[in-house]
């Protein structure tokens, strides 16, 4: 004779496969070029040592940078001139794939301090 087997009285019911969610797209595109971009506040003291090294400001560290304070004039802030903002926005260009032109009539804003142009960079790169 034959046996048959048993089964077990309860057994679990297939459980239903779990869903993922999709991350964003910024956060998709990140991924798919294999860099995860660092939030406005890594931002903040990455540009801020940015722009030490890229003007050779060997008189400044990057954390005595106050984020809000302005960057160009004389006796203001950093009190960064002209010829500054050339380098700058050509370093700019190399390391973030940032553009500005020097006709852009919000230049004034986005290099008013370290953290509005930590928000326009974050805004606008493109590396």
């Amino acid at each position: 004779m034959r046996r048959s087997r048993e089964r077990p009285a309860t057994r679990p019911e297939k459980m239903a496969p779990r869903r993922l969610q999709r991350p964003g797209p910024e956060v998709a595109a990140a991924i798919s070029v294999g860099m995860v971009r660092p939030a406005m506040s890594q931002l903040v003291p990455e540009l801020s040592e940015f722009l030490v090294k890229s003007l050779d400001l060997s008189d400044v560290t990057p954390e005595s940078i106050d984020p809000k304070a302005p960057l160009f004039g004389p006796g203001a802030g950093l009190g960064l001139d002209s010829i500054d903002a050339l380098e700058l926005t050509q370093a700019l260009a190399k390391t973030y794939g940032v553009k500005v032109t020097p006709d852009d009539e919000q230049n004034r804003a986005i290099f008013a301090s370290i953290e509005s142009l930590a928000e326009y960079v974050e805004k606008n790169r493109t590396r």
